[in-house]
């Protein structure tokens, strides 16, 4: 089978050249380590609403009443678990949520138009929806020996429940003339879905990825803090090797809802031994430069300290993967509707309908294959990653492949600019073949990139500038079925703050945003 299209190889050769210009020899980031720590939460919540409303109008030739009602529910808990360290991250997580609700209405409506004709009409609907869900997650990351070869395996697996029912009944009198007709009808609907999901994978692979965002945001923590005067020198390599430590296994903020008093104070007590704490100590001024965001970045977490708008991985991972994804979806329910008439007085033959149906939607599907990815930070200002997968179906019944690679380069210098550039592309060949018939076939590519840009001079100038675009095909049922997309878009702005000034005599200095650097 051959695809229409091609199968957009060039971000793979660009992963190749980035792995191939991986940068050799100790850096900032080689010498760090995770330090062994370790969280565990349980959270429960429950909230309720509920209102309730009425209406009237009022005309020359009739009115109408309305009312309703509605009250709802929901409770969920949660309970993750996590212990990380350089030779092994285990983590587990359990979430459980319900809701349910009631909605009800009426309404009841005259049009009187005599002698000729007057309508009356009655109508309630009342609908009850409970919904379930529950997630289950494990993983395991483990390198036992030196040598970077490392065992990865998780699962996960979800369920999703939801119950509705639905009652209507309706109520009509016509009237014309001498003539007079009564209509009632009832409907009666009831649905049950059921949906299971559980996916489990296993890799092997040489290499080790971690997590660097913290050794940068350490570095602009130590450069802030110098420039507030808080210090009186650059820290020791010993000193900032702790501070990225506290910043990595930052994560109080999931325990306590103030944790930014803790994680200060271990702050202080690692710049106080290393002797580069100034006699003003950490004031408020410094304490707040130092946890303000990057320019894109987020509002420094509940801790107050710096956070990166770019994740900073380092290192690569090559090796196999296997994964399997099973899949159930079931829906039944229960429909019933009753009419009848009475037609000046006389009442017709009632009619009812009831049936009832049933469906199951399974998917099953094993793939193998391997992955390969390398990340490098290139000193405080460089981030370059790159992902390449190719998976193959498993099962004797299905053939085809699904490839995956992207790649991406990233500029960030603190508080002034971040730039980025990324392009990645998808090739999927899907076919499913039972008793010698095809019953799924799946051809398709995509390919897509983005070009963004922004830049921020403090309370002054902010540019930002981006390009994008995409395209694919895809065809389905033998190639009977086919679609294609393709796209581009831009986006330029600029503002310029020409006059900034504030004054507050006694409070604070005036601030003149055109003079201050």
């Amino acid at each position: 089978m051959k695809g229409r299209g091609p199968a957009r190889p060039a971000t793979g050769a660009l992963l190749l050249l980035l792995i191939a210009a991986a940068p050799v020899g100790a850096d900032d980031y080689a010498d760090f380590r995770i330090p062994a720590h370790s969280q565990l939460s349980w959270t429960a919540s429950f909230s309720t609403a509920g209102n309730r409303s009425a209406g009237s109008q009022d005309s020359p030739v009739g009115s109408s009443h309305n009312h309703g009602a509605f009250l709802g529910a929901s409770t969920s808990s949660s309970l993750s678990w996590l212990s990380d360290s350089d030779p092994a991250l285990t983590s587990l997580f359990v979430v459980a949520n319900f809701s349910g609700a009631r909605r009800w209405e009426a309404r009841s409506s005259l049009l009187d138009q005599s002698p000729l004709q007057v309508q009356r009409f009655e109508d309630s609907r009342s609908n009850r929806d409970v919904a379930e869900r529950w997630q289950i997650g494990a993983s395991q990351r483990l390198y036992p020996w030196v040598f970077p070869l490392g065992f990865s395996a998780s699962v996960y697996a979800a369920g999703d429940y939801g119950q509705s029912w639905r009652h209507a009944d309706d109520w009509v009198s016509q009237q014309f003339g001498g003539s007079s007709q009564v209509t009632t009808t009832r409907a009666r609907d009831a649905t049950w879905v059921y949906s299971h999901l559980v996916s489990t994978s296993l890799s092997l692979g040489v290499g080790r990825v971690r997590d660097a965002t913290g050794v940068f945001e350490t570095a602009v923590l130590e450069q802030r803090l110098l420039r507030a005067g808080a210090l009186t020198r650059p820290l020791s390599s010993a000193a900032r090797r702790r501070l990225a430590e506290l910043i990595i296994q930052r994560s109080l903020g999931g325990v306590r809802e103030r944790p930014a008093r803790t994680v200060w104070q271990a702050v202080e007590r690692i710049l106080r031994d290393d002797g580069a704490l100034s006699e003003q100590g950490l004031d408020g001024y410094s304490i707040m430069r130092a946890g303000e965001p990057l320019y894109g970045g987020g509002s420094g977490g509940a801790e107050g300290l710096p956070s990166s708008p770019v994740t900073r991985l380092r290192g690569c991972f090559v090796g196999p993967i296997v994964s399997d994804v099973h899949a159930q979806n079931l829906v039944r329910g229960h429909l019933s509707r009753f009419r009848q008439d009475v037609i000046d007085g006389t009442p017709q033959p009632p009619s009812e309908l009831s049936s009832g149906f049933r469906s199951t939607n399974p998917f099953d599907q094993v793939l193998v294959g391997g992955r390969a990815e390398g990340h490098w930070p290139l000193g405080s200002r460089w981030q370059i990653d790159g992902t390449s997968q190719t998976l193959f179906p498993a099962r004797k019944e299905e053939s085809g492949l699904d490839l995956f690679s992207s790649a991406s380069a990233t500029l960030l210098v603190a508080d002034r600019w971040l730039a980025s550039a990324v392009i990645s592309q998808n090739r999927n060949l899907r076919q499913v073949t039972t008793n010698g018939i095809t019953t799924t076939f799946e051809d398709g590519w995509a390919w897509g990139y983005g070009v963004s840009a922004n830049y921020y001079l403090e309370d002054r100038v902010n540019l930002t500038f981006g390009v994008s675009g995409s395209q694919g095909h895809s065809r389905f049922s033998g190639g009977l079925s086919t679609s294609s997309s393709h796209g581009h878009s831009f986006n330029l702005g600029l503002s310029y703050r020409f006059i900034g000034r504030y004054q507050a005599n006694g409070l604070i200095e005036p601030i003149d945003v055109i003079t201050e650097r």
